[in-house]
């Protein structure tokens, strides 16, 4: 475990105090990821697991999901390339590793090369970071063994701040008036949940369920305030995940705790909206007020028309390429007119995409990676990120468990497959090649 002196517990409060006052420093808090960026530089050489965790919260901070008020091109790729430059030194090139991946990666080109004419350059870059980050990864080895590799104290501490202060924010807006909902312009948002996941998987003889319940209250406040439906279908996986596996350590009767978390999750859903006007404005919210009538898959359909049409052009095509992918940087083709029911300068995709009835800015991270790299891949990945979840080591677990997260919620940006890089290279320390 990780000891953290009083400067640096300072420190990263400081940081995570100030990044959640984006109503009285909207400018400021577009520059701060510099902060921690530095720190991270400077404890490299004495405290490298510290470094790694500044690292993460910089690269948290970035803001990256706007088109006009967002942390500067610059400053981004700048954190983005000194975290692959960071995560690769030390390695070394394992042969027998890099075998597997030839291997794994040669179905995926051929089927490139043969949809050579959906390709978009854009799409296509990002699946070629992937394949990066999955080498960095998987061939390049790691020369000494760690099991500290990331400092997840230095992380809890610095979420449960933000969480907390940005509860209190925000609360504070809603009672005088203000509106419940607002925007977290990072894609990396999803990490909110961390303090709880840190909580139920490390250290399970001392806890206290009251303090995990409230935690799970906030957190879902939040998740609400953000109106992000799979970052709370995510946390209710994860949690229900974690309440298993404590189950399996420590042989309590703590199943009764999960429709405990249903009802409050619930209840808090109802509450907080039944004190706003616009019941369905929040994506989150309006789950509470739908008529579920009628068959499963109607049920999935109404709540979400254009998800459904995703996965039913996932699953349109034939077994072999279901499995094994479409190829890198390729778009769903809707020769079917599954998405025509979509205007013209929508949110949903862009208008280039909906006249040529092929789309790459897909909404799930199992369609989009799934139908590019294959289902096998997404199954493969997360039944090892389960498995290893599910373990005994629970700093393994508690990464596992934030890799679910971040892969469900936020491996559409370049930040995000960064931090999932990041991780990945963290549970990939702790084994022998």
């Amino acid at each position: 475990m990780t000891k953290l002196n009083t400067n640096t517990l300072l420190l990263i409060i400081s940081i995570a105090i100030f990044s959640t006052q984006s109503e009285l420093l909207p400018t400021f808090t577009l520059y701060i990821p510099i902060i921690p960026l530095i720190a991270s530089i400077y404890f490299n050489k004495n405290d490298r697991s510290l470094s790694i965790s500044l690292l993460i919260i910089s690269l948290f901070l970035a803001v990256d999901y706007s088109n006009s008020h967002k942390t500067p091109d610059i400053l981004r790729y700048l954190i983005v390339f000194y975290a692959f430059l960071f995560m690769i030194t030390n390695k070394y090139l394992s042969l027998r590793w890099l075998s597997y991946y030839i291997l794994a990666i040669t179905p995926v080109i051929i089927v490139t090369a043969y949809n050579y004419d959906l390709v978009e350059s854009g799409s296509l870059k990002r699946d070629i970071l992937v394949l990066i980050v999955c080498f960095s990864v998987f061939v390049l080895r790691a020369k000494n063994i760690s099991m500290n590799l990331i400092s997840l104290e230095a992380l809890f501490l610095f979420f449960l701040t933000y969480v907390l202060f940005d509860i209190a924010n925000h609360g504070i807006i809603w009672l005088n008036g203000g509106p419940l909902y607002f925007t977290r312009l990072t894609s990396l948002k999803s990490f909110i949940v961390f303090p709880t996941v840190f909580l139920l998987a490390n250290d399970l003889k001392k806890k206290s369920l009251l303090y995990i319940t409230l935690l799970i209250i906030g957190t879902t406040y939040l998740i609400i305030a953000y109106s992000t439906r799979m970052i709370l279908l995510s946390y209710g996986f994860v949690l229900i995940l974690l309440l298993f596996r404590m189950f399996m350590m420590t042989k309590k009767s703590i199943f009764v705790y999960i429709p405990i978390i249903i009802v409050l999750v619930y209840s808090s859903i109802y509450v907080i909206d039944s004190y706003d006007v616009n019941y369905n404005s929040n994506r989150v919210t309006s789950l509470v007020n739908i008529d579920y009538s009628g068959t499963i898959l109607e049920k999935i359909q109404f709540v979400d028309p254009v998800r459904f049409a995703e996965g039913e052009l996932m699953f349109s095509r034939n077994v072999i390429e279901i499995m094994i992918g479409s190829g890198l940087g390729t778009g769903m083709a809707d020769k079917e007119g599954a998405l025509s029911f979509l205007p013209y300068d929508g949110a949903a995709f862009s208008n280039d995409e909906l006249r040529n009835n092929t789309y790459f800015n897909l909404h799930e991270a199992w369609i989009d990676y799934g139908y590019r790299f294959g289902m096998l891949f997404v199954i493969v990945l997360y039944t090892y990120l389960v498995k290893v979840m599910l373990g005994n080591d629970n700093y393994k677990s508690i990464i596992a468990a934030m890799m679910i997260t971040l892969f469900t919620c936020a491996s559409f940006s370049l930040i995000g497959v960064t931090v999932i890089f990041i991780l990945s290279v963290g549970i990939q320390h702790t084994y022998a090649d």
